[in-house]
């Protein structure tokens, strides 16, 4: 590509360019616009000229390969501040080599890049189109210079996804961390014996490489270094590898064999297992691991046999004191472990995804079940706890997932579960806690969507106190529960969506209903509202299609809104003096209720709040009541008369529009009344006073003739 004189280079104009490997910009060219060549990551160097007075920022974005030769002796002030993104300029290019890191960039004749300093050279960043057969010589020349190759360079083949094969020199001391990350077609390489160190990610993705020879000059393999090499079938860590960083080996999924040579004084191994011998933990297990008995190893490691999917069954040793978290996740073709006394912790992940499991015994010495520890172990039918069971709680989404289990029994000694511990246990029926309990909350949308679910037991002497946020959301099949004594609190959520709950008792100790608590519970026919409830939740019991009957106790001081909405075989509503304002659609579509006495501690009847209540037949409103809100009492069909207090100082639009049989309404104060079709406004057009001293005209006005205006007095 040629960008000539005169011309611009818009904002983004070689934006996703990735195949771009050389660009000329003449002489005459005044700008480039932001992102221009974002993501050109094919592109090695490119020289700009002294004319370009403006660059916009990121204009080089992740151009992972480019070197930028300046003809500018330095940048002028119309570059952004981020204009190069971080890679290396040259600056007065026409009499200098060397960029701004302080190397002199060069490609050889076999298209790798090198940066060049003090007689050292470094393998560069490579252009991701590099392909096929490598060979890096040992030492370079350069304007008649030699430069020793000294090390292979932070991502140098970073995505080099079509090499196979490079071959490494002896002068070689290093490799830099992420240097052949996702070469995944590399299938062989050779470390020299001059090589001290493998950095982080060196080799991550490199899904092709079935094996891997660590000279015996290696001190340190860096994190993640082999990650997801997933065709690698076996190790060998030499005697002079003093560090192996996290999750070295890790997801290296077709792994048969480990092996540490003799001498090394950190690592052994023995059963094909890498143990760290003075932590006594096991870092690295594969599909042949036998783990041994001796007491060599206490501890199962963070992701030690992550990714295993061909192993099928381990025995761990009574030795062993915890798993560590995603110890053994993914280990799908796994069908039975056992878990020793010895054991007192389980992991976050431990055992996530291990889809063939079909039932764990967790032992009395466990004390605490990580988050997701059992996540998607879709076979898993059981979970049995010892009779003496110490553990304390179980991680959220501990048994998320698990869509075989049928049945539970959770031990006294649970304080708490956490929120989704056993989300989409689509098979579970039945859950037990004992009678001396000593759990204290059941965390938000535990049991959520656990569709099977018939019946849940608490025993006496409960300790629960507070029941989550989505904590039984969708159980459609529990008919019953009964919530012990202990508990002061029901989250909103809690109970949505229970279709087959026909009845519930909620306990005086209970002093608050979270929103949509028994939303669309369609069964529930009754439910008693102890005198401990203050506040009933928006849409707390919306959906409750079934429900006949209710008394709200005088404790309540209001109802939330959509609260009964939609429960349209409600025939009546007890209302008491506590409460001082029913909310929005409060009793919206309770079709069937036939006649509410609103007591006169309320000042607000809010919009939609009795809206087509298409039965109800006469209703009293009290001279507390300030403000009837909008659609308040639209379609009420079977509604024939109605007073208006003196208290009412608005009537919101359309409060009474539909009312096809209101034909009397009776305004205990005719004077003052004016409409607007704004609720705001302050002012609007007068209603005549003697029309409204007319029950007739004055339903006539409010259903019909202005039904659609804002009505204020005064």
């Amino acid at each position: 590509v040629v960008i000539n004189s005169g011309e611009s280079i818009d904002n983004r104009a070689f934006e996703d360019c990735s195949t771009l490997t050389s660009i000329t910009i003449l002489d005459g060219v005044t700008s480039i616009g932001f992102n221009a060549f974002e993501y050109c990551s094919s592109l090695t160097s490119i020289t700009i000229p002294a004319s370009v007075t403006s660059i916009g920022s990121d204009a080089f974005y992740y151009c992972s390969s480019l070197t930028i030769y300046c003809k500018a002796a330095s940048k002028p002030s119309g570059w952004g501040s981020n204009w190069n993104n971080g890679r290396p300029v040259v600056w007065n290019s026409n009499n200098n080599d060397v960029a701004s890191d302080g190397y002199i960039y060069y490609v050889d004749e076999n298209g790798i890049r090198y940066a060049l300093k003090e007689g050292s050279a470094t393998v560069a960043i490579q252009s991701e189109g590099l392909s096929g057969d490598i060979e890096i010589p040992s030492s370079i020349s350069y304007k008649g210079n030699a430069y020793t190759v000294t090390s292979i360079g932070s991502s140098a083949f970073y995505n080099c996804s079509s090499l196979t094969s490079i071959t490494i020199p002896d002068s070689v001391t290093s490799i830099g961390s992420s240097a052949f990350y996702n070469c995944s077609s590399l299938t062989s390489i050779t470390i020299p014996d001059s090589v001290t160190s493998i950095g982080s990610y060196a080799f991550r993705g490199c899904s092709s490489l079935t094996s891997i020879i660590i000279p015996d000059s290696v001190t340190s393999i860096g994190s993640y270094a082999f990650y997801n090499c997933s065709s690698l079938t076996s190790i060998t860590i030499p005697s002079s590898v003093t560090s192996i960083g996290s999750y070295a080996f890790y997801n290296c999924s077709s792994l048969e064999k480990i092996e540490v040579e003799k001498g090394n004084s950190v690592y052994h191994s023995e059963g094909n297992c890498l143990i760290n011998t003075t932590t006594k933990t096991l870092i690295v297990g594969c599909k042949n691991s036998v783990i041994p008995d001796d007491g060599s190893v206490t501890s199962i490691g963070s992701y030690a046999f992550y990714g295993c999917s061909s192993l099928t069954s381990i025995t761990i040793p009574s030795s062993v004191t915890s798993i560590g978290s995603y110890a053994f996740y993914g280990c799908g073709s796994l069908t039975s472990i056992t878990i020793p006394d010895s054991v007192t912790s389980i992991g976050s992940y431990a055992f996530y995804g291990c889809g063939s499991l079909t039932s764990i015994t967790i032992p009395d010495s466990v004390t605490s079940i990580g988050s997701d520890a059992f996540d998607n172990c879709s076979s898993l039918e059981s979970v049995t706890f010892g009779e003496n069971s110490q553990l304390e709680s179980i991680g959220s989404s501990a048994f998320s997932g698990c869509s075989s289990l049928t049945i539970i029994t959770i031990p006294d000694s649970v304080t708490s579960i956490g929120s989704s511990a056993f989300i989409g246990c689509s098979s579970l029926t039945s859950v037990n806690f004992g009678e001396n309990s000593q759990l204290e909350s059941i965390g938000s949308a535990a049991f959520d969507n656990c569709s099977s679910l018939e019946s849940v037991t608490f025993g006496e002497n409960s300790q629960l106190e507070s029941i989550g946020d989505w904590a039984f959301r969708d159980c459609s099949s529990l008919t019953s529960i009964t919530i012990p004594d202990s508990v002061t609190s029901i989250g909103s959520y809690a109970f949505s969506g229970c279709s087959s709950l026909t009845s519930i008792i909620i306990p005086d100790s209970v002093t608050s209903i979270g929103r949509e608590a028994f939303y669309n519970c369609s069964s529930l026919i009754s439910i008693n509202i102890p005198n401990s409830i203050t506040s009933i939740g928006g849409s707390a019991f919306s959906g409750c299609s079934s429900l006949t009957s209710i008394i709200i106790p005088d404790s309540v001081t209001s109802i939330g809104s959509s609260a009964f909405r939609g429960c349209s075989s409600l025939t009546s509503i007890t209302i008491p003096d506590s409460v001082t304002s029913i909310g929005s659609y409060a009793f919206y579509n309770c079709s069937s209720l036939t006649s509410i006495t609103i007591p006169s501690s309320v000042t607000s009847i809010g919009f939609y709040a009795f809206y087509n209540c298409s039965s109800l037949t006469s209703i009293t409103i009290p001279s507390s009541v300030t403000s009837i809100g909008s659609y308040a009492f639209y379609n009420c069909s079977s509604l024939t008369s109605i007073t208006i207090p003196d208290s009412v100082t608005s009537i919101y639009s359309s409060a009474f529009s539909y009312c096809s049989s209101l034909t009397s309404v009776i305004f205990e104060n005719t004077q003052g009344w004016w409409r607007s079709s704004s609720s705001s406004a302050t002012s609007g057009t007068s209603i005549s006073s003697s029309d409204l001293a007319d029950p007739a005209k004055a339903a006539k006005y409010l259903t019909d003739t202005y039904y659609g205006y804002n009505w204020k007095r005064g």
